[in-house]
């Protein structure tokens, strides 16, 4: 189940870094002269995550007091992604996990030496996943959008456009519902990692019927000589059925450079799994 959930996340991860790594490889559109497209991109980065939500809450100071909160879990990894216009590798060499609670550290499975790579293959709509430590690979089914037919069956090398699903005019907003705040606004322009950006923070509040609260806060600088791609991303967020959780995301290096086709490929000698759960050897 946990490297189910694993696998699960790293799609979505991956899922997220195509819309916007994969759009920084494709050329701007307008009337005057496209720019010269970025071929690929190569770099690598820094992921941080502290949440209290794996831990339990701490007891109370009296038998009648309610449970303190829980303490926090951080996670640290670092990142390598790959990335062409159809195609995004991302690679994770080392996970640190700190601040388990013993009963909780006992449960954590053991990251694999030498890290896991993950491939999202937008061009045939497949993931695969590979371990070094155990020479396996596993390959899945990336959900596709639900957006109606393809145009034809015939297989291209392009996926064909696919027409947006119809709209309910009576329901299209009912995802507002409790909707206290939302905004993305621009806040200036600063240097990230060594490439002039544009801030944003944006802001997310909401509290249904039951009045659960949830709030989301974050900023984000994109590159102005990327094509805006995301060089940092901080976001926290907090509700009354989520403990407070925080991520930010920094790129450390970023080359303009068509990745060779083979890093798309597991490596030689690999044996393909059957489930994640042998490729990880779990």
């Amino acid at each position: 189940m946990i490297v189910r959930r694993l696998f699960s996340v790293l799609a979505l991860l991956c899922a997220g870094a195509a819309l916007s790594m994969a759009a920084a490889a494709q050329p701007a559109p307008g009337p005057s002269p496209t720019p010269t497209p970025i071929p690929g991109l190569i770099g690598a980065g820094t992921l941080t995550i502290k949440t209290q939500m794996l831990n339990p809450p701490s007891a109370g100071a009296s038998p009648t007091a309610a449970p303190a909160p829980p303490p926090p879990m951080t996670i640290t990894a670092n990142i390598a992604f790959e990335v062409t216009s159809r195609k995004v590798r991302i690679d994770l060499p080392s996970i640190a996990l700190s601040g388990l609670s013993p009963a909780m550290a006992g449960m954590a499975p053991s990251f694999p030496a030498g890290g896991v790579t993950v491939v999202a293959d937008y061009s045939t709509w497949k993931m695969i996943v590979w371990v070094p430590s155990t020479k396996k690979y596993f390959v899945g089914d990336i959900p596709k959008p639900a957006f109606g037919k393809a145009a034809t069956s015939q297989a291209t090398a392009m996926p064909t456009a696919m027409p947006m699903p119809p709209v309910d005019p009576f329901t299209a907003f009912s995802m507002f519902k409790g909707v206290k705040t939302f905004s993305i606004a621009l806040t200036g322009h600063s240097t990230a990692n060594g490439h002039p950006t544009s801030q944003y923070d944006l802001a997310f509040e909401q509290e249904n019927a039951a009045g659960n609260t949830f709030s989301l806060h974050g900023q984000v600088q994109l590159a102005d000589d990327l094509s805006e791609l995301p060089v940092v991303f901080a976001m926290s967020a907090k509700g009354t059925k989520m403990p407070e959780s925080s991520l930010r995301y920094d790129v450390t290096s970023l080359a303009r450079q068509l990745p060779p086709e083979s890093d798309f490929h597991p490596p030689s000698g690999y044996k393909r799994a059957t489930n994640p759960g042998d490729a990880f050897k779990i």
